[in-house]
C-alpha cells in the first residue's frame, strides 16, 4: 500500500488551551484522519511560541506532502498559508481556535467533522494535482501596512488613564515554551524581547511570521479580514479571555459597545463590476475610483470571505474566489443602542440592509488613519498603522473542504 504522506502544523496553544489539552484534541483528530485513510503517514510540527513555523524546506523534507493540515485558528493557517503562498500544495483546516472564521466561511465548526472530511479526500486522491482539483480555491488579498514605534504610537493615542480605563482586558502573557514525549523543548533569542514590549497588547496577537519589514512598513497575504475599531478591539484586547472561547467575544462586544470608541480614517477605494463573461463574476473597474473624504468610524472591517467567526457573518455577499473583498464601514454617528442592534444581526447576515452602515464590494482599498490604530489581521496579528493598503489578485490557495 501506497504510503501519503500529511504535514501537520500543531498550535501548541490554540484556542487558549494549555498543551495537554489541545494534545488531547488532536489525538482524537488523528485517528479520526486515520480511519479514513489508514495509509497516511503522519508528520508534526508543533509549535512553541509566537512565530514559530517550519520552513518551506523542512515542509517538503524528505518529499513533497500530499497536502499540509493546519490545526489551530485562522492565525495558525495566516502563518502556514503565507510560507506555502503559490507552491499549490493544498491545505487542511482543523478548527481548534476561538475565532475559526474561515473553517465557518466554508461551513465546518466542528474539529472531527473536518478531520473527516478531510480524511475521506485523502483517501479518494491518489496525488496532489488529483487533490487540488477537488479543493476549494481561496483569494487572498496583498496587504501593506504603514506602522509607527512604540514612543510614537504612546504620543498619539489616547491617555494613558483612558488607556488604562479598560485594563481588565488588556495584559501581556509571556509565551511559554512546552515539550513532550514527541517534541523537543525550543527557544528563541527573542522571543522574551517580544513578550517584554513595552506597548505590547498581547503576545498571541504579535503574530507575524509571514510579514517582511522595511522602513515601517510591512506586507504580505491575509485570507480573513482585516478590521479596525470595535472589531479589531475584540479580537486583540481579549487576549486574556481566550481560555473562555467564543464567549470572550460577547464579553468584549458589550463593553467596548458602552464605550464606544470612534476614530478617524480617509479611504479610497476601486470599484468591481458584474462581468458575466467572467469566472469571478466580477471584474475590476479600474477607471472607477471613489475617494471618501475623512471622517469618524466606529469599524472598518474588510472581508474575504462571510465569516470571522461562525456567530459573525460580516461579508454574507462574500465568495472565497470571486476576487473581490467586501467592506463593511459603520460611521461614528450611530447611537450605541444601533450598534447594539447592529451586531445582534451579524449571524444572520441581515446588518448590511441597516441604513447605518455602508457595505460594497471593491478590488483595492487605501485607508489612511489619523492618528495611528491597531489593526486586527486574519483575527490575529497587530499593527499601529498609519495607513492599509489592500489589493485583491495573484495566485489561489487550494483548501481542503470536502462534504
Amino acid at each position: 500500500m501506497v504510503t501519503k504522506r500529511l504535514f501537520v502544523v500543531i498550535n501548541s496553544r490554540s484556542g487558549g488551551k494549555n498543551f495537554q489539552a489541545v494534545k488531547r484534541r488532536w489525538e482524537e483528530v488523528k485517528r479520526t484522519l486515520l480511519a479514513a485513510e489508514p495509509s497516511l503517514e503522519i508528520e508534526e510540527f508543533w509549535t512553541q511560541f509566537p512565530d514559530d513555523l517550519p520552513t518551506r524546506a523542512a515542509v517538503f523534507a524528505p518529499s513533497e506532502p500530499l497536502a499540509v493540515l493546519c490545526v489551530g485558528g485562522d492565525g495558525t493557517f495566516h502563518q502556514v498559508a503565507n510560507v506555502l503562498y503559490g507552491t499549490e500544495v493544498p491545505l487542511g483546516i482543523i478548527p481548534l481556535g476561538t475565532g475559526n472564521g474561515l473553517a465557518a466561511s466554508f461551513g465546518v465548526v466542528d474539529a472531527l467533522e473536518a478531520a473527516r472530511r478531510i480524511g475521506t479526500l485523502l483517501h479518494q486522491c491518489t496525488s496532489r494535482g488529483e487533490l487540488c482539483g477537488v479543493c476549494e480555491r481561496l483569494d487572498a488579498f496583498h496587504y501593506e501596512i504603514t506602522d509607527v514605534s512604540a514612543k510614537s504610537w504612546a504620543k498619539e493615542t489616547e491617555s494613558y488613564r483612558e488607556r488604562r480605563c479598560c485594563g481588565c482586558l488588556r495584559f501581556r502573557r509571556r509565551p511559554k515554551a512546552v515539550s513532550s514525549e514527541n517534541t523537543p523543548l525550543l527557544t528563541r533569542s527573542n522571543s522574551g524581547e517580544e513578550a517584554d514590549e513595552a506597548d505590547s497588547v498581547s503576545t498571541e496577537s504579535s503574530r507575524m511570521t509571514s510579514r517582511s519589514s522595511l522602513n515601517g512598513r510591512s506586507n504580505g497575504y491575509a485570507f480573513l479580514s482585516l478590521t479596525i475599531g470595535l472589531v479589531a478591539d475584540l479580537d486583540i484586547r481579549t487576549e486574556r479571555m481566550r481560555c473562555l472561547g467564543q464567549i470572550r467575544f460577547n464579553i468584549g462586544a458589550g463593553w467596548y459597545i458602552l464605550r464606544k470608541r470612534v476614530f478617524s480614517a480617509a479611504i479610497e477605494y476601486r470599484h468591481v463590476i458584474r462581468d458575466s463573461q467572467s469566472e469571478m463574476g466580477w471584474r475590476t473597474a479600474d477607471e472607477l475610483t471613489e475617494t471618501i473624504a475623512q471622517r469618524e468610524y466606529v469599524l472598518i472591517v474588510i472581508m474575504n470571505v462571510t465569516h470571522a467567526s461562525p456567530q459573525a457573518q460580516f461579508a454574507p455577499l462574500a465568495n472565497a474566489h470571486d476576487a473581490c473583498m467586501d467592506v463593511l464601514l459603520v460611521p461614528a454617528g450611530v447611537s450605541r443602542l444601533r450598534l447594539a442592534q447592529f451586531m445582534f444581526q451579524l449571524e444572520s447576515g441581515q446588518h448590511i440592509h441597516d441604513q447605518s452602515c455602508r457595505y460594497f464590494k471593491c478590488s483595492w482599498i487605501r485607508i489612511k488613519l489619523d492618528p495611528p490604530q491597531l489593526v486586527s489581521l486574519d483575527g490575529e496579528a497587530y499593527h499601529r498603522a498609519r495607513s492599509v493598503v489592500l489589493e485583491q489578485g495573484g495566485d489561489h490557495v487550494p483548501v481542503i473542504v470536502g462534504v
